[in-house]
């Protein structure tokens, strides 16, 4: 469409079609013709908006100024009556006017004219397809598009009909647009002939644009109770991973419109739907909305939607069943063989992680070694990171909830364990409380009906499911292809209901080249493998198997001992160390050493981790990286021959520290 249109133009040639709704008439006045004008008005705002209402049209004021901050709630408030319309803009005189489409009868098509778009060629598009659209009302926005007023009943669209054609229709909450002479800082919207009636909606029109949602009396009560545990951490998970972002010029108000219902429905209230949304959505988002723009989206949610919060929760569709729904929405809705076409399968996302290069989001991992190589602390750790969001050791995490399976010993040594790492850390209880839980007996993943028990007792999405160990938590035998893929089975049942990545903690087999114990099975079928080692006494975990990037650099630890309280009760925590630590310091301890000739070890170890403020373990390993054992590995230092050696009286296996000057 023509920028200055012409008699011939289809949306702006001669006749009367509703005389009532005639530009003419007061509400519509002339000064309203010039575009863009910073003058003031001939009319006062107040006598406008009791035109507009004489004309049966339903209006309410804006914020000077702005087209989205409406100064009441527009979709109850909209209104005919002079009383309340004279209280308004005598609170607000210069407020800007809307209009209601729903109460009004009217539906708009808004031709948009910015951020690359151009709505007045896609419409010629249209209405060379299907007919000219009849001569209507017709108004200037700021920002050089237009607005085109029809009488008829159709649905609210937004870039449906084309790129840059947005519709405000009379069907359902209809939404709003401002009337002339409303302003923003890019000018004044604007009449462009007062002697103009409206049109009646063309039925091709209206079929391109839908029939509207019908209107349904709002229930305000919700339908469980808001704001689970279980419900923040399936809306963490969707926010961070599913929810499509909001993307300049392509309708991102909006997609973040849906992503709010969404939350909404699953069971959140509006306050905490906004704080997940600011912190796990926006950034995803291009640019992300600024924190005023992200909460009047959400309060529109709440305000003016059609559903109840919680009306699509799992507890609200099976709140009269024992057994919660935790299927996550992903796996419901494709039928499980459907094929993919290339065009689909070019939308999906690149793999995501867990923790970053290490453990998959959503996959099946194994940690395995030798015994008492540390692997219950690794998993732990790994485990109290994701729940707390905490980096482990460097490496970023996803913060969601995990069940750690404890399969082998009791529940109080893994609560002195937590409770070392959280004094290691510096990190409350309180974190742990709603998203890091215990199973303390194992889970047959073999058995089809002890699995289906196990998901029954979750009954909720989880992020990380542990389970320690292997051999502990499957009945039959490892080596055996049948009894393996049972069990990798039921890790596929947990991992697809649950939407969590599984984590088995296993045994090393024989040869350490072939990776974990048992069948071949589990080797296929993992997306990550770590093997655990140990070096006298530092302690290695480095990625042996990974299908989806480049592994991580092997990481090195130690034990630490953490004392737990005045009962002088201690636990042990895994803390990183790095080969390169060990040399820095080897000169320090070997300076120790030369005044501690005929001294036991344990007496070097005290002054070491006095000097180099270190723990009792860190200063052992230290000394053993620094001091060889027996006379004839002995290390010049100074002038000073060092060297490690057995007691020979003692039976206990003291070890004794030994200089002598160096020869020549």
């Amino acid at each position: 469409m023509a920028a200055q249109p012409k008699e011939e133009s289809g949306v702006n040639r001669g006749g009367a079609v509703s005389p009532e709704f005639n530009a003419s008439n007061e509400g519509l006045s002339s000064h309203s013709k010039s575009t863009g004008s910073d003058g003031p008005p001939k009319t006062s705002f107040l006598s406008e908006a009791l035109g507009y209402a004489r004309r049966g049209w339903h209006i309410f004021p804006l914020k000077p100024g702005t087209n989205d901050e409406p100064l009441v709630k527009w979709g109850l408030a909209a209104t005919t009556d002079p009383a309340t319309i004279r209280d308004w803009w005598s609170k607000w005189p210069n407020a800007n006017i809307g209009i209601a489409c729903a109460k009004s009868g009217l539906c708009v098509v808004d031709l948009d004219m910015k951020k690359g778009k151009n709505g007045r060629v896609e419409l010629d598009q249209l209405e060379l397809e299907h007919g000219r659209l009849p001569p209507t009302l017709t108004a200037s926005t700021p920002t050089g598009g237009t607005h085109l007023y029809f009488c008829g009943i159709a649905a609210t669209t937004a870039g449906k009909i084309g790129r840059g054609i947005d519709t405000r229709a009379s069907g359902g909450n209809g939404g709003y647009v401002l009337l002339p002479p409303s302003r923003r800082k890019e000018g004044r919207y604007a009449w462009r002939e007062k002697e103009r009636s409206i049109a009646p909606l063309p039925s091709w029109l209206g079929n391109l644009m839908g029939k509207p949602r019908e209107r349904k009396e709002r229930n305000e009560n919700p339908t469980i109770d808001l704001d689970s545990v279980e419900a923040i951490a399936w809306a963490k998970r969707y926010l961070q991973r599913d929810a499509a972002p909001a993307i300049e010029g392509q309708n991102g108000n909006n997609t973040t419109y849906r992503v709010a219902c969404v939350l909404r429905d699953k069971g959140l209230s509006k306050d905490v739907t906004f704080d997940l949304m600011l912190d796990h959505y926006n950034e995803r988002c291009d640019p992300p909305w600024s924190p005023e723009d992200l909460e009047k989206i959400v309060a529109n949610v709440y305000e003016y939607g059609l559903n109840r919060p919680g009306s699509d929760s799992a507890a609200a569709d099976f709140k009269d069943h024992p057994t919660p729904n935790i299927t996550p929405p992903s796996t419901r809705r494709r039928p499980k063989f459907q094929p993919y076409r290339y065009s689909e399968l070019k939308a999906f996302e690149p793999p995501r992680w867990l923790a970053n290069r290490l453990i998959p989001d959503g996959g099946l991992a194994v940690l395995y070694g030798e015994p008492k190589v540390g692997k219950t602390f690794w998993a732990l750790d790994l485990s109290l990171c994701i729940a707390t969001g905490r980096p482990f050791h460097g490496v970023t995490v996803q913060q969601g909830r995990v069940t750690y399976v404890a399969a082998e010993g009791g529940p109080a040594r893994l609560r002195d364990r937590v409770m070392a790492w959280l004094l290691a850390r510096g990190i409350g209880e309180l974190e742990l409380e709603n998203n890091w839980e215990l199973v303390a007996a194992p889970v047959d993943l073999t058995s089809p009906d002890t699995v289906r028990d196990f998901l029954e007792a979750l009954g909720a999405p989880r992020d990380l499911v542990v389970f320690d160990t292997l051999a502990r938590c499957m009945s039959g035998d490892e080596n055996s292809q049948k009894d393996m893929s049972a069990a990798v089975a039921g890790c596929d049942r947990i991992r697809f209901q649950t939407g969590a990545t599984v984590l088995l903690v296993h045994h090393e087999g024989k040869n350490p080249q072939k990776g974990a114990r048992g069948s071949t099975v589990l080797r296929g079928a993992i997306d990550t493998g770590i093997r655990g080692s140990v070096e006298k006494s530092r302690i290695s975990f480095e990625v042996k198997d990974q299908r989806d990037d480049e592994p991580l650099p092997p990481m090195h630890f130690e034990l630490s001992g953490i004392p737990l309280g005045a009962g002088g009760k201690w636990s042990a925590v895994l803390q990183p160390v790095s080969s390169a630590s060990d040399d820095f310091d080897t000169p320090s301890v070997r300076g120790i050493a030369v005044n501690m000739d005929g001294q036991i070890k344990s007496k070097l170890i005290a002054s070491v981790t006095d000097h180099l403020k270190v723990s009792p373990e860190t200063a052992r390993r230290r000394i053993d990286a620094a001091i060889p054992k027996g006379r004839d590995k002995a290390v010049e230092h100074d002038g000073w021959m060092i060297w490690l050696e057995p007691h020979r009286t003692n039976s206990r296996g003291a070890v004794l520290v030994k200089v002598e000057p160096a020869k020549g």
